[in-house]
């Protein structure tokens, strides 16, 4: 899984407006942590308009709070539907549909099944709350202590 950190100086220029912290961030509360070794990766190049940038993520997981919804790599994005019936799961070639209008998982079973080992990283990873999994890295959330209060964190 990834976590972020920027600081962005002044207006956007390719090249220049990024600070990455490569090893370490600053914490809300002044503190500093260190962020896993697996999280050290550049979207520079991405960020500051580089057409010729890649991701350096396989896989990007889509989460709406702590539901995943989807799983992307490369031109294939892999989606889970909650209906009234049930889950519909449901996979899409971006790469020729950018809409999802065409469902082509019956086509591409193959991939699909890649996509939903990717998906059964993150649920032990991070959890999903659609299948009432809590993940290994799980961590409350951050708080910031209200105007006034004595907690020191």
């Amino acid at each position: 899984m990834m976590d972020f950190t920027m600081d962005r100086q002044g207006p956007s220029r390719p090249g220049v407006d990024f600070e990455e912290y490569p090893r370490e961030k600053k914490t809300v509360f002044g503190r500093f942590e260190t962020l896993r070794p697996r999280c050290q990766k550049s979207l520079k190049g991405l960020l500051s308009g580089d057409p010729d940038a890649r991701s350096p993520y396989e896989v990007f997981y889509y989460y709406t709070v702590v539901d995943l919804r989807a799983v992307r790599s490369g031109k294939w994005k892999l989606m889970f539907h909650d209906t009234k019936d049930g889950e519909v799961v449901a996979l899409y070639d971006l790469e020729n549909d950018i809409g999802e209008t065409t469902n082509v998982i019956q086509q591409h079973p193959d991939v699909a099944e890649r996509l939903e080992k990717f998906a059964e990283r993150a649920r032990d990873d991070l959890g999903d709350g659609r299948t009432l999994r809590k993940g290994k890295n799980c961590r409350p959330c951050g708080r910031v202590p209200a105007a006034g209060s004595t907690w020191s964190g």
